[in-house]
């Protein structure tokens, strides 16, 4: 494969004739992982060379077959069982390789006492590992050393096939081995929605199973970088809440442009989003404060915890869309005004804090976006970037949307962000600078957003958290699952669960396969 060929990859249809076949191999997966001969093999393999280097995949499987029995896989009733049989571990193998990495920051963690440094973050880039603030945060929280999982997701991976299993009928039509006398007809279908730059070489496509237990695959397909002629211009971008992003280009002979900013079309489906998460907050409310007394509240409130799944379903696809949109807009003015560098706020640690922006999803749909057009991103540190002057580092007054220096200049606090981004010095350097003020009219003060979830006080949290462990363990014991409102008098806390077990959503109840009672049913949680 050539160094400018890119793979991407759409999600397919997975073949019902096929879902038997998959779940069988599911769980002869989860046998070998929850056998602790074959686990501890597994766990403890090696899988690096004398030199450090990766051992090959054939070398794995070939170790790997050889820790079963001869006969293993002879009573499986599926035809090209020693294909499958090498799916399995291929499973096995990439989790192995993904486990190696975790072992090695652990390892490193572990000499830094677990303390998020930057020594910590030097030795990491030293040894080209780059961890995401998440995984770094789930590994210090532990403190245990990694070990395989023992409920791995199955992954049919037709790449790692013959003719056995899957025979090629013509161009992205195959057909797919079910059983010993059954093969299953399957077309890859090519959506309109795929990039220019697609070549049309499609891999053989894989299959798996959601955690939710949607049954779904994936195809990639080939694409080449196009070289758009782009200049030494670099775009700072500013996100935020009342604009979305500001824009400013800084070119080679250091001037700036004017602001861009977001088109209506986005700002349109952030209001949506914003619509939705009201529409979300009144209902919960409502489902808060009713109480069950009757059968009908009671059916009334299984179809508000209905909703409320319905609604997180779609707050979900709008964040998700709102983020693909806001990338493409970005990539888009990188083009329009030859940008080859892009530096962007590195705001990974708020991904977890600001409800409405999912900033892992944004920074990773323009990677792969910049990727194609040969666009470099830089990461910048976002801190006093739109309160600090962009040559004397002076830090001014917030005066409603404007900041003010002591010079009597003010500057819009999105257009100074994306001044002092494109400004930073990681990536290309500029030696001289000409910043040209924008003085614009004051703006009024932001209107402070209400807050979906109400702050409480820890010593609330904590009675809280005690009376719901209280109600599960109550609930268990009676074996009943009924809506019901508990008060607790000292702190006046009203609790209304829709699938008791103290869950606040029917759907995270189905699991619990106990009758409801038509009558109201009591506990008292002191």
């Amino acid at each position: 494969m050539s160094k400018n060929t890119l793979y991407r990859s759409y999600e397919i249809e997975f073949p019902k004739k096929l879902i038997p076949t998959y779940d069988f191999l599911q769980t002869k997966l989860l046998e070998i992982l929850n056998n602790r001969h074959y686990y501890d093999q597994f766990n403890n393999f090696p899988i690096h060379n004398d030199d450090g280097s990766l051992i090959l995949n054939g070398t794995f499987w070939q170790i790997g077959r050889s820790l079963f029995p001869e006969n293993y896989f002879d009573t499986w009733n599926l035809g090209g069982n020693a294909w499958y049989f090498r799916m399995l571990l291929d499973t096995i193998w990439r989790s192995l390789k993904s486990l190696d990495e975790k072992r090695q920051i652990y390892t490193i963690l572990k000499r830094h006492d677990f303390k998020k440094t930057e020594a910590l973050r030097k030795e990491l880039s030293d040894n080209k590992l780059f961890p995401t603030n998440k995984e770094l945060k789930n590994l210090i929280a532990s403190k245990k050393y990694p070990n395989l999982s023992k409920d791995l997701t199955f992954i049919m991976d037709f790449s790692v096939s013959s003719s056995t299993t899957l025979k090629t009928v013509a161009e992205n039509h195959y057909q797919l081995r079910v059983d010993k006398d059954t093969w299953c007809d399957y077309r890859i279908l090519t959506p309109l929605s795929l990039r220019l730059e697609l070549t049309g070489k499609l891999t053989k496509p894989s299959f798996r199973r959601k955690a939710s237990g949607r049954y779904h695959g994936m195809c990639s397909y080939e694409v080449k970088p196009v070289d758009m002629g782009l200049e030494d211009n670099i775009l700072g971008v500013d996100l935020g809440f009342v604009k979305l992003f500001s824009a400013v280009v800084l070119k080679p002979d250091n001037s700036l442009s004017r602001e861009y900013n977001n088109s209506e079309r986005l700002q349109a489906l952030y209001d949506k989003l914003t619509r939705v998460y009201e529409a979300k907050r009144r209902l919960y409310n409502r489902i808060r404060k009713s109480r069950a007394t009757t059968q009908h509240i009671y059916t009334k409130n299984l179809r508000r915890c209905v909703e409320l799944e319905n609604l997180n379903t779609k707050i979900k696809n709008l964040k998700k869309t709102l983020m693909e949109e806001l990338a493409a807009e970005t990539i888009f003015l990188a083009l329009r005004e030859k940008c080859n560098i892009i530096k962007v706020e590195d705001l990974g640690v708020m991904s977890n804090i600001t409800g409405k922006w999912n900033y892992g999803c944004y920074h990773k749909k323009l990677n792969d976006l910049a990727e194609l057009y040969h666009i470099e991103i830089v990461k910048v540190n976002p801190a006093f970037t739109s309160q600090r002057h962009p040559i004397t580092k002076e830090k001014g007054v917030l005066r409603g949307r404007n900041i003010v220096f002591s010079d009597g200049k003010k500057y819009d606090r999105d257009y100074l962000a994306s001044i002092n981004i494109a400004l930073s010095p990681r990536g290309q350097k500029h030696s001289e600078r000409t910043i040209e003020t924008r003085t614009i009219e004051t703006l009024g003060p932001k209107k402070k957003r209400e807050r979906f979830t109400p702050k409480t006080s820890n010593k609330k949290m904590k009675q809280q958290r005690l009376l719901k462990s209280t109600i599960k363990k109550r609930f268990k014991q009676s074996q009943v699952r009924e809506i019901v409102t508990y008060c607790h008098k000292d702190n006046e806390l009203s609790l209304n669960y829709a699938a008791v077990l103290g869950y606040d959503s029917i759907m995270s109840s189905y699991r619990y396969k106990r009758p409801i009672l038509t009558h109201n049913y009591r506990l008292d949680p002191q």
